[in-house]
């Protein structure tokens, strides 16, 4: 709790809350809202991570009552991973989005099995790229696990954003050239590069 309201009292430029509260009290809790509401009034974005289907409900009653709302949804991590191969996981994250808000979009890779269940479940996908990680020639990431998987130096992932705005493909890791019609960009914030990245 003394941490996170440290960095909050600090003034962050974008304050990332990955799972924040999962194991405070619910009076911490209370005081980090106080905290961030704050941070709202001076139109600070406050990006929340949430693994579990009932915060993403208290996150969007939170946001409705403060004038904002939630736009999309993205699994994170292995259930990322998995849910882009596993159609049985990628149907249980679009029915959990339409009993939450059927509004809202799903973000992942393109032509993954997230981009088939959103289509059966008639919700909308939003087509994802990757600019700090490896891509195989079918379309999918190079595994964590191999080498080169992770691109750390600034200039190849930002002319790899480039190539992904202005001609819709970017080059996998043997040479090809893999067409995604990406409509959001991710960097990893785990990248020590993440920051020189984004202001690139």
């Amino acid at each position: 709790m003394v941490e996170i309201a440290k960095a909050l009292g600090k003034r962050p430029r974008l304050p990332i809350l990955d799972e924040a509260t999962s194991a405070l009290t619910q009076a911490d809790v209370a005081r980090i809202y106080r905290l961030l509401e704050r941070l709202r009034q001076e139109q600070v974005a406050i990006l929340f991570i949430s693994h579990r289907m009932h915060e993403v409900e208290a996150l969007a009653d939170v946001c409705s009552l403060h004038g904002a709302r939630i736009a999309y949804v993205k699994p994170h991590g292995a259930l990322y991973n998995r849910a882009a191969w596993d159609a049985k996981v990628a149907d249980a994250i679009v029915e959990g989005i339409k009993k939450t808000n059927p509004a809202l979009s799903l973000l992942g890779l393109p032509t993954s099995e997230m981009s088939k269940a959103a289509e059966r479940g008639r919700i909308q996908f939003v087509n994802e790229a990757f600019i700090d990680r490896a891509y195989r020639n079918d379309g999918t990431l190079v595994p964590r696990s191999e080498p080169n998987a992770v691109i750390h130096d600034v200039q190849s992932a930002v002319q790899r954003a480039m190539m992904l705005v202005r001609m819709r493909s970017i080059t996998a890791q043997d040479g090809s050239e893999v067409r995604i019609n990406a409509q959001s960009l991710c960097v990893h914030g785990d990248n020590p590069e993440s920051v020189p990245m984004l202001r690139n």
